[in-house]
């Protein structure tokens, strides 16, 4: 059913998914299946802490606004830290993929538990993915099933921007709450349930790209930019894709298919793919995405997932 925290699997999509993860050599995407369970309430390669990362914990909020809150303020935009002076060699910072790298960052700066306030010199150079990362590994870390989405904002334009946000299930609603911890949006809802941010998810804008719906209200097509603009929202769906199946990757990343149109070799087969995925990533159809995540056409590249040097 679509919205659980937990779902359990079929024994033949169970087979199909290891035998998926061997044939394409990342054993670490099981992690998120293990048992036929995705379990949003654990960890994820990429969000998972360091046992000596624990005690940072300390003093953290129970709440999950308060703790996307905590998140968004462990994290300075590149705008605005070169506006602080922060120097540019930290730019860097925001190629970070894991959780417990980012962590590392934000203790060597300032060794405090991670819910205490921080001044801006001191907070990790990133962007709307590292503070929905971080809140995701928060809110897990605290019991709550959390997963972060690949979105837009301003679909309502030709060419929206990307955003990453993180969503929360709340039991007593049964249903995902949807919070907003970019690091430039302060003081924006956080609740999408109750008022939207202006986010989209990326298979929600890619089915608005599809039926020409992508730009101005009326129903204005792409211009003449139409290919940037495929490639920019269809890369965005399959990071949704990865991001539903835990494993939370970075904006710049690319693989797989997802590789191919930035080279020009765009295709009808490339473009039919990207339907089905974006169906299902808007229907939250697990057993689906989780059968999409095996193929190697859609699977991230183990040396993606924790690479030896990351920071």
């Amino acid at each position: 059913m679509a919205g659980l925290a937990v779902v359990r699997l079929s024994s033949s999509l169970r087979t199909a998914l290891w035998c998926g993860a061997k044939s394409t050599g990342n054993r670490q995407r099981w992690v998120s299946m293990v048992s036929g369970v995705i379990d949003y309430v654990q960890q994820s390669p990429i969000t998972v802490l360091d046992p000596s990362q624990h005690w940072l914990l300390d003093g953290l909020p129970d709440d999950p606004l308060s703790i996307c809150r905590s998140a968004q303020n462990l994290v300075l935009s590149p705008e605005d830290a070169a506006a602080v002076g922060v120097p540019k060699d930290r730019l860097n910072e925001q190629r970070t993929r894991p959780v417990r790298h980012l962590i590392a960052v934000l203790t060597r700066l300032l060794p405090e538990p991670l819910g205490r306030p921080r001044p801006l010199e001191v907070r990790v150079v990133g962007t709307s993915r590292h503070s929905a990362a971080l809140a995701c590994s928060l809110l897990r870390a605290q019991g709550y099933a959390a997963r972060v989405r690949c979105g837009f904002r301003n679909t309502s334009r030709e060419t929206p921007r990307m955003q990453w946000t993180a969503e929360w299930w709340s039991k007593s609603e049964e249903r995902w709450i949807r919070m907003d911890p970019d690091p430039e949006s302060t003081g924006l809802p956080a609740d999408a349930g109750e008022a939207s941010f202006g986010f989209a998810t990326a298979g929600e804008a890619w089915q608005l790209y599809r039926s020409g719906s992508l730009g101005q209200p009326g129903g204005k097509a792409p211009g003449a930019d139409s290919a940037h603009t495929s490639f920019k929202i269809s890369a965005g769906v399959v990071r949704d894709l990865a991001a539903l199946c835990k494993l939370e990757m970075l904006p710049t990343d690319t693989w797989g298919r997802m590789a191919m149109p930035q080279h020009g070799f765009t295709s009808v087969a490339y473009l039919n793919l990207i339907d089905v995925v974006a169906s299902l990533c808007v229907q939250d159809e697990p057993a689906g995405l989780a059968r999409l995540f095996a193929s190697v056409d859609l699977a991230v590249p183990p040396h993606m997932i924790d690479p030896p040097t990351d920071a």
